[in-house]
């Protein structure tokens, strides 16, 4: 192969001729440069470099965000994510070398078409009270904390404490607690994956027992439909048959004891069947009160964070997912401003074989999702209530996702297997033009 070198571009900038008339000494395309009356090129004045020194690979996305006045720069290499301020320490290694980034207030998610990860969060403030505190869960310490010297600092601890009082803990103990502060007030310095909400519940049952046993035998307790029989004998008070009760294996369950009362609690999150009590003849009277029903956990962000195209609509706060290669028509919603929380009946989908979804766009109220054959539209606040979800007069599917360019609050462009095309926000009201 051989290299032709070009030294002059004294004939400067030319964007109305198309390539193959472009003379020798032109330029189609020149940012943030120069052009000396000799046809040298120099970066143009005000111009910094990102980085001072070569990253000696590609980088395939750059990313710029602000926290509070800070600019946060991002650059992926080869599939590991760094911040331009130090690229000697990778902060993530990813699935993908274009991944899909999103910032809430001062949180930044990154989404890699395999997991989901958060930049700069936290899970609890340091005046939320009594917590049972786990291993790598992050702290901000609240303006009302004793100690002002670390009022906005973040906190991760390093094991699993317990229920500690957030508001009287020594957070500088460096036994228990890493400061991870980023930027005070505002973002830690952990890079994590996105925890789901947890959207079910733990069934919760109550059973207070009243009077003491006249006659021995037993008496049984039905937990989802399953029963349990304790033995009580006469002369026994309630004290003593909660205790009885408290001490029984329920398969799947948790008994704790307070004087008359028994708390039992599933394990696991989930529908049960509600618990049922017999005393028989013995002369005890229980009173059962269901304090939490069991409710399935609904949230599907495991199978979101398979999708590889995400927006955030501007509407109404939600997110909106789509791309997952094995449901690759789908578009998922999640509730406003909760990127960890996608509920499995927010799905939509065309009526018609539109192919594989390609791309996502905010247009005024609307969010537009291309298809490979064909365009929709989404708008409402909430999808399984007023959401309007419906096939756009588009003839054609959008080809490339790098290829969607919003001209204006009115416009945007596409590549399509006929050419470029030019949509009017009109079509979304099925009179606009495409040409």
């Amino acid at each position: 192969m051989n290299y032709k070198q070009y030294f002059d571009f004294s004939g400067g900038y030319n964007d109305t001729s198309v390539q193959d008339r472009l003379k020798e000494n032109e330029l189609s395309v020149c940012e943030n440069m120069n052009i000396s009356p000799r046809g040298e090129l120099t970066l143009r004045n005000g111009t910094a470099k990102i980085n001072d020194v070569s990253t000696e690979c590609e980088v395939t996305k750059r990313f710029e965000y602000l926290i509070r006045d800070t600019s946060i720069v991002l650059e992926v290499l080869d599939k590991e994510l760094y911040r331009t301020d130090n690229l000697e320490d990778m902060l993530q290694s990813i699935n993908t070398d274009k991944p899909y980034f999103l910032q809430q207030f001062d949180v930044l998610y990154c989404c890699d078409g395999n997991e989901i990860y958060e930049i700069g969060n936290k899970d609890y403030f340091s005046n939320t009270g009594k917590i049972d505190i786990k291993e790598n869960d992050i702290v901000q310490i609240a303006d009302d904390f004793t100690l002002q010297t670390i009022t906005g600092n973040f906190y991760k601890s390093k094991l699993n404490q317990g229920e500690i009082d957030l508001n009287t803990v020594n957070y500088q103990d460096t036994a228990k607690w890493d400061n991870v502060t980023d930027i005070r007030y505002a973002t830690s310095n952990v890079i994590r994956p996105l925890k789901a909400y947890e959207a079910g519940t733990k069934e919760k049952t109550v059973v207070s027992v009243f009077n003491s046993v006249s006659e021995a035998g037993y008496i049984s307790i039905y937990l989802n439909n399953v029963e349990y029989k304790i033995n009580v004998t006469s002369g026994q008070d309630a004290r003593a048959v909660a205790s009885a009760i408290g001490a029984t294996t329920f398969t799947g369950y948790t008994a704790t004891v307070s004087q008359n009362e028994v708390t039992i609690t599933a394990d696991e999150i989930g529908f049960k069947e509600n618990c049922r009590v017999t005393s028989y003849n013995t002369g005890l009277s229980l009173v059962v009160a269901v304090e939490v029903n069991g409710q399935n956990d609904d949230n599907i962000l495991n199978e979101v964070k398979k999708c590889t195209k995400f927006i955030q609509h501007t509407k109404n706060g939600r997110y909106v997912a789509t791309g997952n290669p094995n449901k690759p028509y789908n578009v998922y919603f999640s509730e406003p401003m909760q990127m960890n929380y996608f509920k499995q009946f927010n799905i939509l989908s065309p009526t018609s074989s539109e192919g594989s979804s390609v791309c996502l766009l905010n247009m005024m109220d609307s969010v537009l999702i291309g298809y490979r054959h064909g365009w929709y539209e989404y708008t409402g606040i909430e999808p399984s209530v007023d959401g309007t979800w419906r096939k756009l007069a588009i003839p054609y599917g959008c080809a490339s996702e790098y290829s969607v360019q919003i001209l204006d609050m009115y416009n945007f462009v596409y590549l399509s297997d006929n050419g470029i095309c030019s949509v009017s926000v009109n079509i979304l009201n099925q009179y606009g033009t495409v040409t």
